[in-house]
Formats: structure tokens, sequence, C-alpha cells
């Protein structure tokens, strides 16, 4: 017997009996736990297989969730529900991981330090996350149905706040880093990101169809802009991308007395005028108005107005009154001339006006009941009558493609 090969395995004898593996100075085991164990009282993480799947389900499904409301351009109501949900998943994860074990409280001491890269990235990573929903969430609420004072509290409630939790709590990460999740924060920042730069990234005028505001007097865009966080119109089909709605705010309150009922709201019954020197295509004017809160999802657009201005473009004014429309197909008008009136028909949550310059003479109303549905398209458009106010800051003239929040004033 070598004496030198049976003494090395004496070295390489666990301290739980197992041969082959390797202890450290305090007789504790370096090799990764097979099972559940008992460490200091506790119990030590089984890295199953059920665990890391259940992880990628999760990622998964974050994921599909977040393609779906793009796609239907509900990623501002996502918006508004990931923080509360990165919180909740995050605290109760650190529960999880203190119960057995493992978080990494010595993080927050030594982030710095080789053993703990790892989890500085993902740091990095997810509080950079926070900061982008955060910013987000400044970029998309609406400003025209609140005041300054509720801004900032509905701010802090519904991002600032939760932001400022899930960042703190990625000071004590839980072992081990989960690469599946932050594949998923990976794509939430990219996402985010390049929705920000699409939003503020000023865009050309040139190729945007000039008409004028078919409305007189302050009207602010309550949907509308390159982005699906400001513009639920813009999704990958093209049938309403570059629509805008509009209403009449004053002092942070789009309604005078009474939120149900349409009349309170300040456009009711305002006149809606010809954008453009053209002929009437289509109207559509017996669509009831509904009472706030109710809608019509079988006409969403309500009672119309369809006009050709030359090209193979058309205007589409809708949510009109029932009632209120001036003019009949085959009529032709001149820009400024009334059409009908602002009303609450069709699939909207209050009343305002739905507009959008396209290459179809229907509805949208004719193009959901056709049993097979033509390609409509929209195009940009931009006000050659308007002083375009934005941030407080007031412009003679339209300065890029109209966004959520923007004002606009009618010049004499």
């Amino acid at each position: 017997m070598r004496l030198g090969s049976s003494s090395r395995r004496g070295r390489n004898r666990s301290v739980t009996g197992d041969p082959g593996v390797s202890t450290g100075d305090e007789g504790e085991s370096l090799a990764p736990p097979t099972g559940p164990q008992l460490s200091a009282g506790r119990l030590r993480f089984d890295e199953s297989r059920w665990w890391k799947w259940g992880r990628r389900a999760v990622a998964v499904l974050m994921v599909l969730v977040a393609v779906f409301s793009w796609l239907t351009g509900q990623t501002f109501t996502l918006l508004v529900n990931i923080p509360r949900v990165m919180v909740v998943a995050s605290l109760v994860q650190r529960v999880l991981a203190g119960i057995q074990g493992r978080l990494v409280v010595r993080f927050v001491t030594r982030p710095f330090a080789t053993e703990n890269r790892p989890y500085l990235a993902q740091f990095v990573l997810r509080a950079g996350v926070a900061g982008l929903v955060v910013a987000s969430g400044i970029m998309a609420l609406p400003r025209y149905n609140i005041t300054d004072d509720e801004y900032l509290v509905i701010l802090g409630i519904l991002w600032a706040g939760p932001a400022l939790i899930f960042a703190v709590l990625q000071l004590i990460p839980a072992r081990p880093v989960s690469r599946s999740l932050n594949v998923v924060a990976v794509i939430v920042a990219a996402f985010l990101s390049f929705q920000l730069v699409q939003v503020h990234f000023r865009s050309s005028l040139e190729d945007a169809v000039s008409i004028a505001a078919p409305f007189e007097g302050e009207w602010v865009f309550a949907s509308a802009g390159r982005s699906t966080l400001i513009n639920h119109h813009y999704t990958l089909l093209a049938d309403q991308r570059y629509a805008a709605d509009l209403g009449i705010s004053h002092n942070g309150q789009t309604f005078e007395s009474d939120q149900g009922d349409p009349a309170s709201y300040f456009c009711w019954d305002e006149p809606i005028l010809a954008p453009a020197d053209g002929v009437v295509v289509a109207v559509e004017n017996d669509h009831p108005d509904w009472p706030v809160g109710q809608r019509d999802p079988k006409y969403a657009a309500g009672n119309v107005v369809v006009i050709d201005i030359g090209g193979g473009l058309y205007v589409q004014l809708a949510h009109l009154r029932m009632g209120s429309a001036t003019v009949a197909e085959g009529q032709r008008v001149a820009v400024g001339d009334v059409v009908a009136r602002c009303g609450n028909s069709g699939n909207t949550a209050e009343p305002h006006l739905h507009m959008q310059v396209q290459d179809s003479p229907k509805s949208v109303n004719e193009h959901q009941s056709d049993a097979v549905q033509d390609e409509l398209q929209t195009f940009p458009f931009r006000f050659t009558n308007v002083t375009h106010i934005r941030g407080g800051t007031e412009y003679s003239e339209q300065q890029d493609q109209f966004r959520r929040n923007d004002r606009v004033r009618t010049n004499p």
C-alpha cells in the first residue's frame, strides 16, 4: 500500500462520509447540494428540476403577456401593473429564500467583491428596469384628467414608490442568480428603451398629411404618438396606427360635474369641422350616445363622417353625436364647414373625437363588418392652423407628430 495514496483519499473524504468530495477549511462540503440538507438549523435549497422549469415558465408567461398587451394596444395597462407585480414577486422570492437559507446578505456590505459580481450585474440590470418603468410612467401618464398635485401622488403610488422598493429588495439577492428572469429583464429594458427613444426622437413632418384642425379652441390629445405606451391605436395593425383621440380639459378635468353624464363633458356637442375641402363619402348618424362607462363594441366608431380630401386620402371623424350630422354622402364641403358635433357613440370611455387619415372611403364600422376585411392604412397628419403646446411651451406651428398630453389651440 502506498501511504501517499491513502493520505490523499483521507483528505478528500467528506464530513458526511461521501468519498471524493473535497472540504473547506472548516469541514463544510464545497460540492453543490444534491438534495434537501440541514445547515445551521435551516433547510438548504434544492435546485431541483421543477424549480428551474417553474421559473422558466414564469419568464415565458411574462413575455407572452407583454407581447399580447403590445399587439392589442394595452401596454399602458400593463405598465400600470408591472411595478406591483415586480414588488410582490420579489417579496415572495425573498421570503422563500430566507426560509431556505438562500439570501445573500453579504452583498449589501460587499457588493464589489469578486464572488458577488453576478449579483452586482443582476442588481444593475433590475434597478435599470425599475428606472425605465418610472421614466415610461412619466411619459405615458395622462395629464389632461388629473391636477398637478394628483399627478405627483399617482406617479408615486403607481411607479416611483414600487420601483424604489423593488430596487432596494435587489440589494438582498437570493441564490442562485436567475438567468431566465434576468433574460426577461433584458427584454423589458430593451422594449421600454425603444419606446422612449421612439417617442422622443423627433420625426419629420414632410410625409405627414396637411389638414386643418377639425374643431375650434384648445383641445388636448388623449391618445396619439408613435408608441403603444401613449397611443393604444399604435399596434402592428395598420387600420388605426396613426389615429388620435382628442378632448377638452380644464384644470385637470374633462368634465364639469357629473362624470357619468356625457353632457357634462367639455367637448360634448362641440362643432366638428371639415379639416379640408372635399366630398363626403360616408355618413353614419343613428348610433346612440352611451352613458359614460357603457360601450358599443359592435360599432366601434359610433357615428362617423368620412371625407374624401383627394389624392386617394380620406379623413374619418368618429364618436359623433347621434343625429348631429349636417352633411350627406356626395355633398361637397369646404374647410371649416360644420359636419357634425362631438358625442359619445361607439366603443368609447368618454366623449371625445377620434380622427384618422386613411386610404379607404369606408368607416371603421364598415371594415369591421366586412366578411373579408380590407387592409385599411392610416397616415400621420399635421395641423396647419394651430399653436402646438407641449410641456407648457407654446410653438407657433406643429413641432413633430402629436403625442399624448399635447395641446393644440386653433389660430384666429
